[in-house]
């Protein structure tokens, strides 16, 4: 008895300290809030941080965490400087001063520098998670660091090369652009570096000093059989800033129809090619997973880098149909993208909606005209049915007609012989001549007179007419026989 006692007790003890810690861990993930504080190297309206910042935003909304995201610009592109970074310092520090940071992604490297200087003073030494640095610069960064892991911006160039070489196997120049800010240069060397290893037959150009104009210039001047590759280009030698897709826009705008290929995702739409591209959306979403996988509990030293899952590759509609490259020539693991929308891409609501109400009116009228079919078809086998029958039916009346004049034949010939039976009786229990009762019909009467029981007396009478022989001679046989039939009438009476 007292065994089951403690296991009852140790059962229950388990179930509440179950309860409780199930409990406990519901109570945490509503009411504690995630903080993630977002640094961006470069300022809002730059299509590589806006699509970095909505990547990081919708990997938040397919979150079931409860996080709150503050979100802070470096304006590095437009403020190169220490002087930026000072009053961008001062200005956390009096933001964040009662806000407990527990992660900062940094996109780019001048936000991974600030965070990795400036986070054991602003945001407690929080772990780091970064976008949009090279292998190299984020090996250099996390040198004798600890918390910081990220997504390495690890460009194809060679998948995009080969692009090339398969829409253009006459390729002989290529032209790389990029500008002479940190990440232009960064990019154009290593572009200029694969090139050369890859493509060693192909001519190589490049242009980073140049304006933006000679830029186009000198695009006009490219013999046959020549590509240009767009790395990182914002600005020319003049400072001349439009902007990443605005700079593209303009060039090829401004150019013949030469095959350009790019890096990045956000170049598609403004007359490149394609290539095997980086997505910012989708570094940004890496990046908010990794941010969410450290706020389970995981330590951010123990996340790899992350080199290969923000690519895509993409290859522009318009472009092609400008350069004249057909859907065969484009290799199978690129999508093309930004096709005129149809009907159904505008309005697919609709056209389904229309879709499935076309298909229920074809079976309504299928089905209408199965059962329409039906109808007719008994309709028609009723009619004959019912023609059968009335010709039946009038066959029927005639065979009636035809039995009741049979029955009425019969039924007079059958008067005629009861009239004839009766009569034959008559004629042979009566006297042809004088019709009275006959000797056959005195033996009748007489038999039923004896076998009657009841009869226990009986006289006979037996009358002869004298001389009536000459009455018949005298008178006729005629009046004989009337003068017989008027003595039997007087002897019924006298009976």
């Amino acid at each position: 008895m007292r065994k089951c006692l403690s296991v009852a007790f140790a059962v229950v003890l388990l179930v509440v300290s179950m309860y409780t810690f199930i409990c406990g861990q519901k109570v945490y993930s509503i009411d504690k809030n995630n903080n993630i504080l977002v640094i961006h190297s470069y300022h809002p309206g730059l299509k590589w941080t806006d699509s970095q910042n909505k990547g990081i935003f919708k990997g938040a909304a397919d979150s079931d965490k409860r996080t709150e995201i503050f979100v802070e610009y470096l304006d590095w592109k437009n403020y190169p400087n220490q002087e930026s970074i000072n009053l961008k310092y001062d200005l956390m520090k009096y933001k964040y001063k009662d806000t407990d940071i527990d992660v900062i992604i940094a996109t780019d490297d001048a936000a991974v520098e600030f965070a990795i200087t400036y986070r054991d003073r602003l945001f407690d030494n929080a772990p780091i998670v970064f976008t949009g640095v090279s292998e190299s610069n984020a090996e250099k960064f996390t040198a004798n660091q600890s918390g910081i892991t990220g997504v390495i911006e690890e460009v194809d160039i060679e998948r995009t090369l080969e692009l090339a070489e398969a829409l253009y196997p006459e390729l002989e120049n290529i032209y790389v652009i990029y500008d002479d800010t940190e990440s232009g240069i960064s990019m154009g060397s290593a572009a200029m570096a694969s090139i050369k290893e890859r493509f060693l037959d192909v001519n190589l150009i490049e242009s980073n000093e140049s304006h933006v104009d000679e830029i186009v210039k000198n695009i006009n001047n490219l013999p046959p059989s020549s590509a240009v590759l767009m790395t990182v280009f914002y600005n020319d030698k003049e400072k001349t800033i439009m902007g990443f897709k605005e700079n593209i826009k303009y060039i090829t705008k401004n150019t013949k129809d030469i095959p350009m290929f790019a890096l990045y995702e956000f170049q598609m739409g403004s007359g490149v090619l394609g290539g095997s591209l980086i997505s910012g959306e989708q570094q940004g979403r890496l990046a908010f997973e990794y941010a969410e996988t450290i706020l389970s509990g995981v330590d951010a030293d123990s996340i790899p880098f992350e080199k290969t899952k923000s690519l895509t590759r993409q290859v522009d509609y318009y472009a092609m149909e400008k350069l004249g490259i057909k859907k065969f020539q484009v290799p199978e693991d690129f999508a093309i993208v930004n096709k005129p929308l149809t009907l159904l891409d505008t309005h697919y609501q609709y056209v389904y909606s229309a879709v499935i109400v076309l298909i229920f009116l074809v079976v309504f009228i299928l089905i209408l005209s199965y059962y329409l079919k039906r109808t007719v078809f008994l309709k028609k086998m009723l009619e004959n049915k019912n023609r059968t029958q009335i010709e039946l039916y009038d066959e029927l009346a005639a065979s009636d007609e035809e039995l009741q004049a049979q029955f009425d034949e019969l039924h007079t010939t059958y008067e005629e012989l009861a009239n004839a039976q009766e009569e034959l009786k008559f004629i042979a229990y009566h006297d042809f001549l004088t019709k009275v009762p006959n000797k056959a019909s005195f033996v009748k009467d007489f038999k039923k007179l004896t076998q009657d029981n009841n009869v226990k007396k009986m006289d006979i009478i037996i009358l002869d007419i004298d001389n009536f022989k000459l009455v018949n001679d005298t008178m006729g046989h005629i009046f004989g026989d009337k003068v017989i039939q008027k003595v039997s009438k007087e002897i019924k009476k006298g009976a």
